[in-house]
């Protein structure tokens, strides 16, 4: 299969994210933890369809740890620890939604099972999970900063104009990493991106 240039900006029409955002709409209010870089369209957009009753935290996960340097990184114990240091939130806060996006294409499969780990922590009976994860052999070597332009439609952008080799994590590989959720939905799009949302 050829693969298409996936550096360039694009919209494009999401399967999983309909349910996602409908599911922060009936009461009580909704707490949703994005990994990805802060927005002010995805802001909006979370409140819009949340009817303004949603608290959101931002955790820009990739971009610190590559700034706590490779040694936080260095086994899953170091590893575990600067998840702990980066994703530290008041004890009685539990999450409905986590927007992970594409991260799990820049962490090993030890790294995801450390990371849901610590976000499991985090979350409660129905929480929603969405990854996404590239098939091609290539990516971009920092993450896509996704931009959510309506109920179904995202937009992907690029922050970087290098490329590294892409993990391309299996789904069976994922679940057995992520204790506590299972695969809600799943579809494949023709992007290269296997958009996932595991619930717990």
């Amino acid at each position: 299969m050829e693969e298409r240039n996936q550096t360039l900006p694009d919209d494009y029409s999401s399967f999983v994210l309909p349910t996602l955002l409908a599911g922060l709409n009936p009461p009580p209010k909704r707490t949703v933890l994005d990994l990805g870089p802060a927005s002010g369209e995805n802001v909006d957009q979370l409140a819009i369809h949340a009817k303004s009753r949603c608290k959101l935290y931002i955790a820009n996960f990739f971009e610190d740890l590559s700034e706590a340097g490779p040694g936080a990184r260095k086994n899953a114990k170091t590893f575990g620890a600067t998840c702990g240091r980066l994703l530290e939130f008041p004890a009685e806060e539990s999450f409905d939604l986590i927007l992970a996006w594409d991260l799990f294409n820049y962490l090993a499969l030890d790294e995801v099972e450390v990371l849901v780990g610590h976000l499991s922590r985090l979350t409660k009976s129905g929480t929603r999970l969405m990854a996404m994860v590239s098939i091609y052999r290539q990516i971009p070597d920092r993450p896509f900063r996704f931009l959510i332009r309506g109920s179904d439609s995202l937009r992907y952008e690029t922050v970087s104009r290098g490329l590294r080799d892409s993990p391309r994590h299996k789904e069976i590989d994922l679940v057995k990493r992520m204790a506590g959720f299972k695969v809600e939905r799943a579809m494949l799009l023709r992007n290269g991106i296997q958009e996932y949302s595991f619930v717990r």
